[in-house]
Formats: C-alpha cells, structure tokens, sequence
C-alpha cells in the first residue's frame, strides 16, 4: 500500500468526484476524513470505506467559513494523530453553475468562488501552518480543465477553477523551502451526478452551446482522478510541485 500510515482530509469527499479520491486513498492504506456540507453523505461514503476494510471519517464543514475549516482540521488531527495530505475537491458545479455572462448575477459569481477558490485558500492556509511544524505534508487541488478553456455560459466556474491553477503556483513556491509540495489537477469530464446534466445537454439537438468539444476517450470516471492523487500524494510524485495535470481523455488535444 503506497499510502499506509498516512492521513488525508478530502474536502467534498462524500460524493462524485471526491468520493472517488477518498475511496482510492483508503485503498491505499490512509486514513481518511471526509468533509461534506451534507453529513449524511460524508457518512455514506465513510461508511462504504469502513465496510471494504479502511478507515475514514465523516465531518461536517463548510469550507467558506474559516471557523470551520480550522475546526476541521483539529478534528482531523485529533483522529488521525497528524496531517500528511490535503485534498481541496469541494467545489460548486453541474448545472447550479449556470448563467450567461451578461444574465449573471452576483450573488451566482460570489457562491461560485466562495467555494470553489477562497475554500482552497482557506483549507490550505489551515492545512499548511499543520504541515510547516512537519516540515512535510502534500496538498492537491481539485480544478477543472475549464480552467484552462473557456466553457459558455461559466464564467463564475471557469474564473475559479483558473484561479486555482494560479494558486497552485505561488503557494508550490512559497511550502517548497518547508517541505510540502502542491499541485492541481484539472480533470475533464468525468461521469458524476453533477455532469451527466451538462453533457446530455450539450449533446442534445435543442442545446444552446455554440461551441462544443467531445472528449476521444469517452468520461472518465471518479476513480480515474483518485489514481492521479494517489499518484502525487505518494512518494512516486515526490519530484512534483506547482504541476498542473489533466486528466481529461483527450479533450484538450485538439
């Protein structure tokens, strides 16, 4: 097991892709807390861990509140002995997201980036003063190639997950000289309850998407973006910091 003694906390780790990423991580020997704003799905999933042989935790967080996000990770610490990995997987998406940019309001764009941007910066600030005193810890964020792309009626999304992408660079630079590493992964499509709304509605013959893009391998799925943070949480992506990855079946080839 790559990952035996460690601890991680996956933020948004009960469901879709980050239950995907806490599944894989307790395979491979961490133990896990997992953090959702809904408990009962942080349950579920921690549940299904417990059931296979791991170890995992369900708390409730919301990682906009630095309150709780501090709380969390004394909770964390308190289970687990320590903090070796970080994985900021929360985030506002699937059709919730949704807006022109001109019809976009700004009480869509502050939720959207509350979560999806200053909840990385919250986590990781948080998680980081841990690690320091460790001199060692791993933190991985959860992006999106959206990120990268521009993707119609996202701008909210897109702004944040870009943002992610750029934090992940300065704080790689600034942990380095402590010992931590940061990267990012911007997955593309990956088949979860959130997604499967926007795909069938880009595939469909009523669709208002001027620009579309299909992806040559098909959806991933969740656990494809949990091997990836095994992968950069081990010691196999020691060498690794400030990297942005995609995992995207081909989306961005072309």
């Amino acid at each position: 097991m790559r990952l035996q003694g460690k601890s991680a906390i996956v933020t948004g780790g009960g469901v879709g892709i980050g239950r995907g990423i806490s599944e894989r991580l307790a395979e491979e020997g961490a133990r896990v807390v997992i953090t959702q704003r809904r408990l009962d799905k942080a349950k579920e999933a921690a549940a299904a861990i417990t059931a296979a042989g791991g170890q995992a935790l369900a708390v409730q967080s919301d990682v906009t509140r630095r309150g709780e996000v501090e709380a969390l990770m004394l909770r964390a610490i308190e289970w687990a002995g320590k903090l070796d990995i970080l994985v900021n997987n929360a985030g506002l998406s699937g059709m919730a997201k949704f807006s022109s940019f001109m019809e976009m309001d700004e009480d869509l764009w502050d939720a959207v980036l509350a979560v999806n941007l200053k909840g990385v910066f919250l986590a990781s600030q948080s998680a980081a003063r841990h690690m320091i005193n460790r001199r060692a810890g791993k933190i991985i964020h959860i992006s999106s190639v959206m990120g990268m792309i521009g993707e119609e009626f996202a701008a909210a999304y897109c702004a944040s997950k870009a943002g992610v992408i750029g934090l992940t660079k300065v704080m790689a630079l600034e942990l380095a000289k402590h010992g931590i590493t940061v990267n990012c992964i911007a997955p593309g499509f990956i088949k979860t309850e959130a997604v499967l709304p926007i795909t069938d509605l880009m595939e469909s013959p009523s669709s208002p998407y001027t620009y579309t893009r299909t992806t040559p391998l098909g959806s991933g799925e969740p656990r494809d973006i949990g091997d990836l943070v095994v992968f950069l949480a081990s010691e196999l992506g020691r060498f690794f910091t400030g990297s942005t990855l995609s995992p995207d079946g081909g989306l961005l080839a072309y």
